[in-house]
């Protein structure tokens, strides 16, 4: 399996659509720094523009369009048929993609932590103007650096669990274009359901809980429920894909 994580690596490094959503990441990170600290000096208009840029929102789009980049160009090109005809298992396969993705989200996410150490340590306020989750916010409730590091290792995790799903979504569905739009209406309801804290979505990595992270909350438990989240959609990656027929 190690050879297969390579290969997705080497192939997903040679992508240029790669390259391209990292330099997405990183305008998306400086534009929300600019309209934050804009509505920090008192001009609240901004603050759903700010969203649109902020982590929460731009996690989901490349994490749609990095599930297919990874999977659904496999089945279109015959990658992935060439990949089970050389002997390695289905199991190998789901597990190797699913790791390699994780890998470049986590790179995805480089520009937004380095943008909320930028306002830890910032004396100029940066804010949405009203309550909301992500990594800013959680920034803005401590001033401890343990603490903060806490508080973005347990996003991290949080973002990797939700955007598994598109992983899985990928297998399923395998066209780019029912992954991203499905994805990202899955995402966007759950924000809007746990706006109206449905106690059910803290069992994902969707809910209030997860998204809301401060230096209050229950990071262990957090962790854990994003972590089991992640081992189903993996599971039932798997065991889908083991009984589907490849063309």
């Amino acid at each position: 399996m190690f050879n297969l994580i390579r290969a997705h690596c080497f192939s997903l490094s040679r992508a240029r659509t790669t390259w391209l959503l990292f330099a997405a990441s990183v305008v998306c990170a400086l534009v929300m720094l600019l309209f934050l600290k804009r509505i920090g000096a008192s001009e609240s208009s901004l603050g759903g523009i700010a969203f649109f840029f902020s982590d929460l929102n731009v996690v989901t789009l490349i994490g749609a369009v990095l599930a297919t980049l990874l999977i659904s160009n496999d089945f279109d090109n015959r990658t992935m048929q060439h990949t089970i005809s050389a002997g390695h298992s289905r199991a190998q396969i789901v597990t190797s993609k699913f790791i390699v993705y994780w890998l470049f989200m986590c790179l995805y996410l480089l520009p937004f932590v380095a943008a909320s150490f930028w306002i830890f340590y910032a004396d100029a306020p940066y804010t949405f103007g009203v309550p909301m989750g992500g990594m800013i916010s959680a920034m803005n409730s401590t001033t401890q650096i343990s603490t903060a590091v806490a508080l973005l290792l347990s996003l991290i995790i949080v973002y990797v669990g939700q955007t598994s799903l598109a992983v899985m979504l990928a297998f399923f569905l395998k066209k780019p274009t029912f992954v991203i739009v499905l994805f990202y209406a899955i995402s966007v309801l759950c924000g809007q359901l746990a706006a109206n804290n449905l106690n059910w979505l803290n069992w994902t990595p969707f809910g209030g809980d997860a998204i809301t992270v401060t230096a209050d909350s229950s990071l262990l438990a957090i962790c854990l429920v994003s972590l089991r989240f992640i081992s189903v959609c993996v599971g039932i990656t798997i065991l889908y894909f083991r009984k589907t027929d490849i063309h």
